[in-house]
């Protein structure tokens, strides 16, 4: 029976061996195909992962360039804006700059005007008085015509008076002559 104790050390191991070994190797078997699976979801979860990080940049990108499209836009239309108060502000600065020149060319005139005005009056001033004086000399000829004429007048009764004297002298002298023949 020694045989049968050293078979039993032999034996109960090798059996609890061959038990071991077929656990372990549905277990290894199941170990193996749980480790697939774990190393399939760790791929899958970091394709995923990848995924989704790509998709994160690539939504991130597009609003990126959303909004460099929109930073452009809002340029343009800040520089269309600029442009257009530039615009606005050269052609007021243009027309600002007419308005003086036209105000300028306005004075220039205006005082160009009051000098041909004061020119005027004086002219006007010298020819009223040269009109005075023509006046008061016409006034003066007409009063020194007016005496010639009465002058003229006297002169004329004058004359007649010298003449009817003398007709009246020679009347007498003819007179006299006849009474000194008859004498």
């Amino acid at each position: 029976m020694k045989k049968k104790k050293t078979s039993y050390y032999f034996i109960i191991p090798l059996i609890g061996v061959v038990v071991f070994g077929g656990f372990y190797w549905r277990f290894s078997q199941e170990d193996a195909a749980r480790q697939a699976e774990r190393e399939a979801d760790i791929v899958r979860q970091r394709e995923e992962a990848q995924l989704k990080k790509n998709a994160d940049l690539k939504a991130a990108y597009e609003q990126q360039l959303a909004a460099v499209e929109m930073r452009k836009a809002e340029k343009e239309e800040r520089d269309r804006l600029q442009a257009q108060k530039n615009e606005v502000r050269a052609a007021e600065q243009a027309r600002k700059s007419d308005a003086e020149q036209e105000l300028i060319q306005v004075r220039n005139d205006l005082s160009q005007i009051e000098r041909d005005v004061d020119a005027a009056r004086s002219a006007l001033e010298e020819v009223q008085a040269r009109q005075a004086s023509l006046r008061a000399d016409a006034d003066h000829y007409r009063a020194y015509a007016r005496a010639v004429q009465a002058n003229h007048q006297k002169n004329l009764q004058t004359m007649q008076q010298i003449q009817a004297a003398e007709e009246a002298r020679q009347a007498m002298a003819r007179a006299q002559a006849a009474e000194a023949q008859r004498r």
